[in-house]
């Protein structure tokens, strides 16, 4: 009788670097979302310092706002799509998603415990918020990794987004 390769299970050191490979690939590709997003935020924090000091009002900055508005909602999918697929992660398109519906809500979160609020958050704060919630998006769809790791991924993501709802 032969054991097939393919079917055995990892030996636990090799599950552990997987694990860290992964959550290490997935944080990559949140900081880059992350730093997208503060490159958003600043110019709109500089947009609205320049309509302060011009006394102007109406909608001069509101495209930053639109801008910084669509990127989490539907360009940080694609951004860390593409960035987890050159990174070798698979499933990309799971980590990818998962993230980007729980990035919103981590930033939220953390600034608001944190007291920052939009773009008055320093580049380094913005670009943890989305290395967190990429990292834990990885470790829960992570197919090799055992299930009381991936557990504890998914509560720790659902509590961020049920503790984060009410400052949306």
């Amino acid at each position: 009788m032969t054991v097939d390769d393919s079917t055995s299970k990892a030996p636990p050191l090799e599950g552990a670097r997987y694990a860290v490979t992964r959550a290490a690939a997935a944080a990559l590709a949140g900081a880059a979302c992350g730093l997208v997003l503060a490159w958003l935020l600043a110019s709109d924090a500089q947009c609205e310092a320049s309509l302060q000091a011009q006394k102007g009002s109406g909608f001069g900055c509101f495209g930053g706002a639109i801008a910084v508005s669509v990127f989490l909602r539907f360009l940080s999918f694609p951004v860390a799509w593409l960035v987890l697929r050159c990174l070798n992660v698979r499933p990309a398109w799971a980590v990818a998603l998962l993230g980007a519906l729980v990035s919103p809500s981590t930033f939220v979160l953390a600034g608001s415990l944190l007291g920052e609020r939009g773009s008055s958050a320093p580049v380094w704060f913005v670009v943890s918020a989305f290395a967190v919630s990429y990292t834990s998006s990885a470790l829960l769809v992570a197919p090799r990794l055992r299930l009381p790791y991936r557990a504890v991924a998914g509560v720790v993501m659902l509590g961020v987004v049920a503790v984060a709802q009410p400052w949306f």
